[in-house]
């Protein structure tokens, strides 16, 4: 089992800005960037949004980007996914700047993906449509299962390989891109 030391004194203390240099940093540290599809994200009509949940209307609208932030980020895997403890190690052991860059581009992580997940709930409980509704329930249930599991704790989504993580965010963006179009 590979360990890492994320006390200061191993820490990396190296300056990195750019985007091409914090990828490149996390390449050699054989992490892995996979495709980003191409996806036609729809502009999102505020009116429609606020027809479909009344009152809650503005709150909902100001939480789309949770949408598109997550449509914009990429799948990175690296060889210690499967090993949760030993994982959260080596990002510590990043430079701040390598690990903010990680964190908060890495498609598949769980951090990255509950977001959306509780926006499709909350849009499920919110709908004034209710077969609308229903569907945001349906489709909030689906994920969340796949996610968390019978027992509801996230160890179903860890225990996936890397090819079922980018299976699931994959459908997810679908999903997240269809529902996009309800409101364009």
């Amino acid at each position: 089992m590979t360990t890492y030391d994320s006390s200061a004194e191993t820490r990396p203390q190296i300056l990195l800005t750019e985007q091409s240099s914090l990828k490149t940093y996390l390449e050699n540290q054989g992490c892995i960037f996979h495709d980003k599809r191409e996806l036609v994200i729809p502009a999102v009509d505020e009116h429609k949004v606020v027809a479909l949940f009344g009152e809650q209307g503005n709150e909902v609208f100001k939480n789309f980007p949770i949408f598109t932030t997550f449509l914009q980020r990429v799948p990175i895997t690296s060889s210690l996914d499967g090993d949760i403890e030993v994982n959260r190690d080596w990002r510590n052991s990043l430079p701040d700047a390598v690990r903010a860059y990680y964190e908060n581009n890495n498609q598949l992580r769980s951090n990255n993906i509950t977001p959306p997940l509780g926006m499709i709930d909350l849009m499920g409980d919110l709908c004034t449509d209710e077969e609308l509704g229903r569907k945001f329930d349906d489709l909030a249930r689906k994920y969340r299962s796949r996610f968390f599991g019978d027992d509801g704790k996230t160890q179903a989504y860890h225990k996936f390989s890397d090819e079922q993580k980018i299976d699931y965010v994959r459908g997810l963006e679908d999903e997240i891109v269809g529902i996009l179009e309800i409101f364009s």
